[in-house]
């Protein structure tokens, strides 16, 4: 599990930094470079000339080459490029919040945890209008700190909790909420699991539909926590919610035999 919240978290950063940039001025040169074949300086080079002639990608340029040095485990020098477009384009709100992960993520390469858990905390306080897809990322990536570094469950589930929130409906939120409710069962709150899992369905049930991490989340939620009335409402609310498409004709199976069983 330490292993998959790990590279989730990676993934998911990258996934956020392609779909805020892909149609910036300049996207298409950063995607050129970073996807060619030329040696790290040479990279790093093209990248920083991007960011000069289009300001308006400058904070994703300087993510990009930051992220090269990142690849070729060159960190500190990583970290003072991340310092030069925090500096230089201040106004990129989405840009600089996603160069203050890719500090934290260069300290915790480094097994500066605690510094990287600070780093975090400091992108939340200071970037509240990022978007959610980028306040998501900083809240889960403190929460996988915390839990999987640092061994502070209680401040883990804190960040899930909101992570789980800000995230839009989607595959992340449900993400978030699996790892919310593994630090509440392990922090002895195991009782709250049951009512995040329920809201974290009804949130994202008609984007992700019947995937495999909403049945997984949909086992959480507690029928005797619920009680019979509120649990037909749950129930009838999936229904509702989730497309009536083939690929959801197994969860949506599920969530009618479970309403069948206490009708």
């Amino acid at each position: 599990m330490k292993k998959y919240g790990v590279l989730f978290v990676m993934m998911l950063f990258f996934a956020v930094c392609l779909a805020l940039c892909a149609e910036l001025p300049g996207a298409a040169e950063i995607k050129a470079v970073t996807d060619g074949k030329q040696d790290v300086a040479a990279k790093v080079a093209a990248c920083m000339d991007i960011a000069k002639a289009n300001p308006a990608v400058g904070a994703q340029a300087v993510l990009a080459a930051a992220k090269v040095l990142h690849t070729d485990k060159k960190f500190n020098e990583s970290m003072a490029l991340v310092e030069a477009g925090i500096r230089d384009y201040p106004a990129q709100t989405n840009g600089v919040a996603l160069l203050v992960y890719h500090k934290a993520a260069c300290l915790g390469a480094l097994d500066r945890f605690p510094e990287a858990l600070e780093c975090l905390i400091n992108g939340i306080r200071d970037y509240p209008s990022a978007s959610e897809y980028v306040r998501g990322n900083l809240n889960y990536y403190a929460s996988m700190i915390c839990r999987f570094k640092l061994n502070d469950i209680a401040r883990a589930a804190s960040f899930a909790r909101v992570a789980a929130d800000q995230f839009p409906p989607g595959k992340n939120s449900l993400m978030a909420a699996l790892a919310l409710c593994d630090a509440l069962k392990m922090s002895g709150a195991g009782s709250g699991c049951s009512d995040a899992c329920q809201a974290a369905v009804l949130k994202n049930a008609a984007v992700v539909g019947g995937s495999a991490e909403m049945d997984k989340v949909f086992s959480q939620v507690d029928p005797v926590a619920l009680g019979v009335e509120k649990y037909k409402e749950f129930l009838n609310g999936v229904l509702l919610r989730v497309p009536a498409v083939e690929a959801n004709a197994q969860f949506l199976g599920r969530v009618k035999s479970e309403l069948e069983k206490i009708k």
